[in-house]
Parts: structure tokens; C-alpha cells; sequence
């Protein structure tokens, strides 16, 4: 694989904007780039396990857990 780098350009909303700006305070990122570029790897990984049969929980401090559904995924029923 090619580590050239290739520009993308998106035209994104004001809000979604902000929510990469409070991304970018709230973690480890330095720049919008690198919260854009984790979160396609965590998007990523989500989908490559809900391919393969998986089912994403979220597990609460509290021990309560729901299932997170990948707006794709929508109209199939989880596996």
C-alpha cells in the first residue's frame, strides 16, 4: 500500500465542524485531519466485525450495555 498522501476536500455544516473542533479538545488529535483519520479506522474495524457476523455492545460504568447500530446497517437485522 502507498503511503503517498492524496488531498481530500469536504464541504462539511458549521455544527459538524464544531463537533470536530470538540473532538479534536476531548482527545489525543492535534488536528481535525487525524480525528477524520480515526475515526475512518474505528468505522472501519466496526464494520469489518459487524461483516463478520459481530455485534457491537457499549458496556456502561454500571454494567448496562446497548447495541450500537451502524446507521448503514439500518435495514438489516443484526446478526
Amino acid at each position: 500500500m502507498s503511503t503517498e498522501r492524496i488531498r481530500l476536500q469536504l464541504d462539511l455544516t458549521e455544527r459538524v465542524v464544531l463537533r470536530l473542533d470538540n473532538l479534536v479538545e476531548d482527545t489525543d488529535a492535534s488536528t481535525r485531519a487525524e480525528v477524520a483519520r480515526m475515526a475512518l479506522m474505528i468505522y472501519c474495524q466496526l464494520v469489518e466485525s459487524y461483516v463478520a457476523g459481530g455485534r457491537i455492545l457499549i458496556v456502561m460504568p454500571d454494567g448496562s450495555s446497548r447495541e450500537l447500530l451502524l446507521p448503514i446497517f439500518r435495514s438489516r437485522t443484526s446478526p
